[in-house]
C-alpha cells in the first residue's frame, strides 16, 4: 500500500499542474533576444491600431481564445474599447518589458522590478503558457494625461497573443506617482491642503493599477498619505462650510478633483446657495463674490492653475438622487480687474 501511495504522489508530481518549485527564467528590456522583441513590437503596434480605430476584430486577431472567451461572457470587449478610443494618438513608448519561461504552463509568475526609484513594483500572474511575454506601454489619452497599458502575451505555435490586459493611469501633467506624491508632500508643507489633496489623489490612482496583476510597492506609502491629508483637512473644515463674509452665506459642501478634458484635473467647489437656480443675474452675482473669497477660505485654491470649477446647488446631493444644479468655470487665466 505505501509503495502504491508513493507511486501516486510521484505520478502527481509529474503532471504540468504540480505545485512544486520550479524554475522561472526572466530576461527583462535588453536582455531579451532581438529577435523576440521584435516580433512583440509589432503586435504592440497592432494592439495600438487596434484600440484607437476601436476595431474588436483587429484585436481578437491578437487575442487568446481564453481571452475571447471571457470577454464574451463579461461583454469587457465594450470596457477595452472605450479605454482604446481615449488614447489620442497611435505613438507609445515601453516602459518595461519582460520575457519569462516556465517548465509547465498554468504556473503563477513573479517578476519584481526593483530598477525605478519610487516606482519598485511586482508582477504576479498566471503564465497560461510555458512562454509569456508582459510589455508595459504607456500612451498619451491628452495633453496632461498618460496611460499605462500592461498586456501579457502568451506564445501560441509561431503568435504572440494577449491573455491579460490592463489600462490604467500613469502620470498627470507629466509626473507620475513617485512626483504626484512629492507635489502632494510641498503643498502641505505650505499648508495647501486642497492642493495636497488634489495631487495625492492623482498620485493614488497612478499607484493602483486594475487588477491584481501590477502592484506598486508605493502604494501603502501613498494611501497612509492620503489618510493623514484627510484627518488634517477633517479637523480644520468642518463642511458644509458657511461663507459669512457674503450677504447669501453660500456654504461650500465640498472640493473634489475634476478632470477637463485636454486642460487638467481642477478643483471643483460644490456649494449650497439660497439664490434660487433660475435666477441666474443674481447666481453669477454671488459666484463672483465667492470667486473672490475662495482664496481666504482654502489657502492657494485660487493659485498655480488655469480653472477653478463651482456648482450650485439648491438642495444637498445625497445617494443617488438627481439633483439639479447650476455651473460656472473660472478662468484664471484671463485679465481681470
Amino acid at each position: 500500500m505505501n509503495r502504491l501511495l508513493l507511486l501516486m504522489l510521484i505520478a502527481l508530481c509529474i503532471l504540468p499542474g504540480c505545485n512544486l518549485p520550479f524554475k522561472q527564467d526572466t530576461a527583462k528590456n535588453s536582455e531579451i533576444d532581438k529577435n523576440i522583441k521584435s516580433e512583440v513590437q509589432k503586435t504592440n503596434e497592432a494592439l495600438i491600431n487596434a484600440l484607437m480605430d476601436g476595431n474588436m476584430s483587429s484585436f481578437k486577431n491578437i487575442t487568446s481564445d481564453k481571452l475571447i472567451d471571457i470577454m464574451d461572457k463579461d461583454r469587457s470587449d465594450t470596457l477595452i474599447l472605450t479605454y482604446g478610443k481615449a488614447i489620442s494618438n497611435k505613438h507609445f513608448k515601453v516602459l518595461d518589458e519582460f520575457y519569462t519561461k516556465v517548465p509547465f504552463e498554468n504556473k503563477l509568475v513573479n517578476i519584481e522590478n526593483n530598477s525605478r526609484k519610487g516606482m519598485e513594483y511586482t508582477l504576479s500572474y498566471q503564465a497560461l503558457n510555458k512562454e509569456s511575454y508582459t510589455s508595459m506601454l504607456v500612451a498619451d489619452v491628452d495633453s496632461f494625461h498618460e496611460v499605462l497599458i500592461t498586456v501579457i502575451y502568451g506564445k501560441y505555435g509561431p503568435n504572440w497573443l494577449i491573455n491579460i490586459i490592463y489600462f490604467s493611469d500613469y502620470s498627470f501633467f507629466g509626473k507620475n506617482a513617485r512626483g504626484l506624491f512629492a507635489n502632494a508632500r510641498r503643498c502641505m508643507k505650505d499648508s495647501n491642503i486642497v492642493d495636497a489633496h488634489l495631487n495625492i489623489m492623482m498620485a493614488q490612482s497612478c499607484s493602483k493599477p486594475n487588477g491584481e496583476t501590477l502592484k506598486y510597492k508605493s502604494d501603502s506609502a501613498i494611501n497612509n498619505y492620503l489618510d493623514y491629508i484627510n484627518r488634517i483637512a477633517a479637523a480644520k473644515y468642518i463642511f458644509p462650510v458657511p461663507i459669512i463674509t457674503i450677504d447669501t452665506k453660500p456654504e461650500i459642501l465640498k472640493v473634489a478633483p475634476q478632470i477637463i478634458s485636454n486642460a487638467g484635473v481642477f478643483p471643483m467647489v460644490y456649494y449650497k446657495t439660497i439664490v434660487p437656480l433660475k435666477e441666474i443675474a443674481r447666481l453669477k452675482a454671488e459666484n463672483e463674490l465667492i470667486r473672490k473669497r475662495i482664496g481666504s477660505v482654502f489657502k492657494g485654491i485660487d493659485q498655480n492653475k488655469k480653472y477653478v470649477i463651482y456648482r450650485a446647488y439648491n438642495e444637498i446631493p445625497q445617494g443617488n438622487k438627481v439633483v439639479d444644479y447650476y455651473g460656472f468655470l473660472d478662468d484664471l487665466s484671463t485679465d481681470k480687474d
